[in-house]
């Protein structure tokens, strides 16, 4: 049982990667706009509780930033079958 259960465990992280990956990619493309506009701009007032070099203009950029690739390669992973079309039948 406890074979099993892992088994199916792995089995759904392996078929999810793209996703993990995906969250990964979102978060590293927020911290990047967060430091370059920190970086030109260190006159706004810093966020030291987070990352000593945040400001809070950096942090609202890098949201929107985030947010923007969110959603252009949510558009372009719509045009890919395998995204939309749900599997018929569940390999062990």
């Amino acid at each position: 049982m406890i074979v099993a259960a892992g088994h199916g465990h792995l089995l759904g992280l392996w078929r999810l990667r793209l996703w993990f990956v995906y969250t990964i990619i979102c978060l590293s493309i927020r911290d990047f706009a967060d430091t370059l506009v920190s970086r030109f701009d260190p006159i706004s007032s810093s966020l030291h509780v987070l990352s000593p070099k945040a400001t809070i203009l950096g942090y609202i950029v890098g949201v929107i930033v985030a947010f923007a690739f969110y959603f252009i390669a949510a558009e372009e992973m719509v045009n890919y079958w395998w995204f939309v079309v749900s599997p018929i039948k569940l390999g062990a």
